[in-house]
């Protein structure tokens, strides 16, 4: 586990994956103990960082090394006129409510709007956690 500051609070949490959104923000994508769910913190605004002594059972793939994959040289693909995606990676994200499965040609981690399993109400999930890239 780790604990940090953020927006003058002290949080703990599970950290589970290190991205650059298309903003270009560095975010650090972590399951916060006092919320409950996977939250997206800034790196910039993150202070006092520590490591805990507290160990984890890991929910989803732990993946802080992917932010090398996710630097961009030169201009973004865009789909061929066929409507075809380039070839490249796909990213493959989870929903951490519903546990949907989301596969993506970028490393966006926004979710669409999504229904539950077996179709019971809409799931209030809207960022996934990166479970692989295929």
């Amino acid at each position: 586990m780790i604990t940090f500051s953020y927006h003058g609070k002290d949080r703990t949490a599970e950290p589970y994956s290190l991205r650059r959104a298309g903003t270009g923000n560095l975010l650090l994508y972590a399951w916060e103990e006092e919320a409950g769910h996977v939250k997206a913190f800034k790196v910039p605004e993150i202070s006092d960082l520590a490591v805990t002594e507290t160990t984890f059972i890991p929910q989803y793939v732990i993946d802080l090394n992917a932010i090398v994959s996710t630097f961009r040289s030169g201009p973004r693909r865009r789909p061929s006129s066929s409507g075809q995606a380039t070839s490249g990676p796909t990213y493959v994200f989870q929903c951490p409510y519903c546990h949907k499965l989301f596969r993506r040609s970028h490393s966006d981690p926004a979710l669409r709007a999504h229904k539950r399993p077996r179709g019971f109400g809409e799931c209030p999930g809207r960022h996934g956690v990166l479970l692989r890239t295929e």
